[in-house]
Parts: structure tokens; sequence; C-alpha cells
């Protein structure tokens, strides 16, 4: 039984191959109405030197989210890093897309390879505070059962953060009211 091969096709002159290989947020959850602080690298794992590029970003997907803004990525070698900030006004869980040369206006190695994709969620102010209440009413349950009496001198630590967290809720709720 004869088995065929196929060749892969030659490449007579040096091109880029670009490529989005990380992307890390700052934040998570994300505050509803914020700008998330993204952190991105891209890469040119080709063979051709690219000095600049743009990189477009997507909340969901590509063909029918959300376009959320782009940017030019300048190239030191062949790597890029630049942080990105979006505004985030939709609640739930989504995806971001980074999609480096969206407009394909560079010939490349592989046009199959030029996004990525992170999950997110985006929360509301609300639920954020209620979690940091009940992540600081289990930690005083859990130092009171551990240490006793040195427990109750942190208890009123923990007791002067949750009024503070009380406080600021009071501030944003009011202000959320004033507008």
């Amino acid at each position: 039984e004869e088995i065929e091969l196929e060749m892969p096709e030659l490449i007579s002159t040096p091109i880029p191959d670009l490529i989005v290989s990380e992307m890390v947020l700052a934040e998570y959850p994300i505050p509803l109405n914020t700008e998330a602080e993204l952190h991105v690298n891209l890469e040119n794992v080709g063979i051709a030197y690219v000095e600049e590029i743009e990189v477009a970003y997507y909340l969901d997907e590509i063909s029918s989210g959300s376009f959320l803004a782009v940017e030019v990525a300048h190239f030191e070698e062949f790597s890029s890093e630049q942080t990105v900030f979006l505004s985030m006004n939709e609640l739930g869980d989504h995806t971001i897309v980074a999609v480096i040369d969206p407009y394909d206006s560079i010939t490349e190695i592989s046009e199959d390879n030029n996004d990525l994709t992170v999950e997110i969620e985006i929360v509301s102010i609300d639920s954020l505070a209620a979690d940091a209440k009940s992540q600081t009413d289990t930690l005083k349950d859990e130092t009171t059962n551990l240490l006793g009496c040195r427990g109750k001198m942190i208890i009123r630590h923990l007791n002067f953060i949750d009024r503070k967290l009380t406080a600021a809720e009071n501030y944003f709720d009011a202000g959320k009211t004033a507008k």
C-alpha cells in the first residue's frame, strides 16, 4: 500500500507570523462600568521583522460580538507587550478576543493563529462588596476558632476593615442616587 505525503509549500521570501501569545487581566472579576486592565503579549514567530501592527479587541466574539478597541502594537525585535484598558458595561460571563492584524494587512506564514480568547466575569459593585463581607465574616469565625483570645484582637481589626467597606459602599450608593 502506497502512502502519499503532501510536501509543504516552500517559502521563498521571509515573511512574518504574528500571534497573540498571552492575555492577563489585572483584576478579576471586573467591576461593572469600569475599565478592565489587560496585559497582552504579542509575538512574531516568522522570519521577517514587523515594526508595528494593529490589534483589535472584541467582547465575546469577532463576528457578532461588541467591538471594544483597536490599538497599535510596536514591536521590539520579535515581540511586543501592551497594556490596554477596555470599558466593561455588560454584566455576566463573557470573553475578550484579541486579534492581531485584524485587517490582514500583512501577509503571514499563517493567518489561522492571529487571535486569542480570555474568559472574564463582569460583576456589580454590590456583589463585590457582598463577597468581601462574606469573606471577612468567614475569616472572623475561623480566627476565633483557631486563636481564642488573640483571635478577638484580630477580629477587632477585621471589624475595622468591615466598617471601612460599609462606608465605601454607602459612599458609592450615595453617588449613584445623586446622579
